[in-house]
């Protein structure tokens, strides 16, 4: 089928008393803009309008689709049926009316769904920002409707800024959820989607496979929580330096790199015991496979957030202060493990599915469940060394997938010169240049103290190998421990070339001004640039002493 473009819906939605077969709608007025032109709110594959109907009092939105969607009216009627039986309070009312508009001489299908007059999240939360207090009772209430939600088998599929309304009545705020296309309900389930979600909201490994089942909300439920709970705490500089029109503070490039995400190391640091247990619960979930995020009613409870355990912690702690996982996290990143349990298969309306696995989830720490003391946020939990890689024989081949060894395994194996697995000594050499790219951040101002906290989880580093790892990381640089005097070729080569170009025009104290020159000149350019550096600055240096 050969849908409408947004033009041509909206020259029939001008004339829509002809065009619309809904006699409500037909008598209805078109919200227009200050020229008297429809006013349109356009997505991926649908435009929206408003319609205002006085004879009823209704105001409804009219949703015109723009391309193909598979079993359209199907998922509508399963979805409307659902919902109609679990009557949950943050849905709207709405039809589909599969002879909705003509167009082109041709009806097409539309979808009527009752206006909710609200402010969507991202204006709630920019005009409240300074309201602790009402941003506390938000979280509340963002977890009864969780909770309702996941008592009705219900998963919306796209939780966003724009499909989260705060309706205002009488005095009171309620939530309200908008937009259905992607909703999942257990007569859909096998169905499959064409929505994935707004990639902001969303984990990398859903955006990826199109995961479609009742727990495909976790992750949005949890980033939304994470969010409004970190800005009560730091509200409007992280509001000012991280929001934007597409997303609330993250951005789908957080999600996907935790480790290298500038706001989730800004979290991560909130002198907030609280925002550390959500953050780091966060960025883990971000890098195991989708079916393992956890469920918001079991990180927080009506005892209050859950602490990380130790080992949580940890790896949270060094995935998000040193950009390095440990290998249990990063081995899921991208794809479900082997073996991993599918998703579950259709069953009847008004059964239970099971949300909880037969063993104890990652995200739940041992001992009391109903809380427990909070770890100190200035010490965080002790650390015990680890202990020291075990090299492999010369030539050997380990067993094993390469992204689940340790730094210093892969290091000890590359200076033996051993094979991992199917490895190749080039491709040996390009994974451990990968792994330890982030170590040569402590050259720079802005990473020391990066590698010192790396430093603290593995002491080993400087005792065992941090000479080799600085040469390797960046061996262009000869910053090594054996080559740290290599600056003093430079500096004399420079401070002769300036001492001999001076002295031709200048006499005594030219020459050594000029000496001077040269040798700080050929030192600057030397850290920066190494021999070419010094050959560029001589260079310059001799075109100024000529004139």
């Amino acid at each position: 089928m050969n849908w409408p473009t947004n033009g041509e819906y909206g020259e029939a939605i001008q004339n829509h008393q002809q065009t619309l077969a809904d006699k409500e709608l037909r008598a209805g007025q078109v919200a227009t803009n200050a020229m008297g032109m429809p006013l349109t709110w356009s997505g991926n594959f649908a435009v929206v309008y408003k319609i205002r109907c006085p004879n009823t009092g209704n105001t409804w939105a009219l949703k015109c689709f723009t391309r193909q969607i598979p079993n359209l009216q199907q998922r509508y009627q399963i979805i409307s049926e659902h919902l109609r039986r679990v009557n949950l309070k943050c849905m709207v009312d709405f039809q589909y009316l599969p002879q909705g508009i003509l167009v082109r001489g041709r009806w097409f299908p539309v979808l009527k769904m009752r206006w909710v007059e609200g402010q969507e999240l991202d204006d709630f939360l920019e005009a409240n920002l300074g309201d602790r207090r009402l941003l506390r009772r938000f979280l509340k209430v963002w977890m009864k409707l969780v909770e309702a939600l996941s008592a009705a088998e219900v998963a919306h599929g796209d939780l966003q800024h724009r499909n989260v309304l705060a309706v205002d009545v009488d005095g009171q705020q309620y939530l309200r959820l908008v937009d259905y296309d992607g909703m999942c309900v257990p007569g859909l389930l096998g169905a499959g989607s064409h929505e994935c979600g707004h990639p902001a909201f969303q984990h990398p490994q859903r955006l990826a496979e199109g995961t479609y089942d009742l727990t495909i909300d976790r992750f949005s439920q949890l980033v939304i929580y994470t969010t409004v709970h970190c800005l009560r705490v730091a509200g409007e500089q992280l509001w000012n330096r991280f929001h934007g029109d597409n997303r609330l503070l993250f951005s789908s490039e957080d999600f996907a790199q935790p480790g290298r995400s500038e706001l989730f190391r800004r979290l991560w640091r909130l002198d907030d015991v609280r925002a550390k247990a959500l953050v780091g619960r966060l960025a883990l979930a971000c890098t195991r496979p989708i079916e393992q995020v956890p469920a918001l009613g079991d990180i927080v409870t009506p005892d209050g957030i859950r602490p990380l355990d130790d080992q949580h912690y940890q790896q949270a702690e060094r995935l998000l202060e040193t950009g390095w996982a440990a290998p249990a996290v990063f081995a899921a990143a991208a794809a479900p493990v082997p073996g991993a349990s599918s998703p579950p298969h259709p069953t009847p309306a008004g059964s239970t599915i099971a949300s909880t696995p037969a063993e104890k989830p990652w995200w739940l720490e041992p001992g009391d469940v109903s809380g427990g003391s909070w770890p100190s946020a200035a010490s965080g939990p002790q650390y015990d060394p680890p202990q020291a890689p075990q090299a492999p024989a010369v030539g050997t081949r380990p067993s094993g997938d390469p992204s689940e060894a340790t730094l210093a395994d892969l290091w000890y194996l590359y200076k033996d010169g051993a094979q991992y697995g199917p490895l190749t000594k080039a491709e040996l050499d390009n994974l451990v240049f990968a792994r330890m790219i982030d170590a040569s951040c402590y050259l720079l101002p802005e990473g020391k103290r990066r590698w010192r906290r790396a430093a603290e989880v593995y002491p080993e580093l400087e005792q065992v190998y941090l000479a080799e790892l600085v040469e390797v990381a960046t061996p262009e640089k000869n910053i090594t421990a054996g080559g740290k005097n290599d600056w003093i070729g430079p500096v004399l080569i420079g401070g002769a070339v300036g001492l001999g170009l001076a002295a031709a025009r200048g006499g005594c104290a030219g020459a050594i001004a000029g000496a001077m020159l040269g040798a700080v000149a050929a030192a600057i350019a030397w850290g920066i640039g190494g021999w070419v550096g010094v050959g560029v600055a001589l260079f310059v240096m001799f075109l100024l002493l000529r004139q």
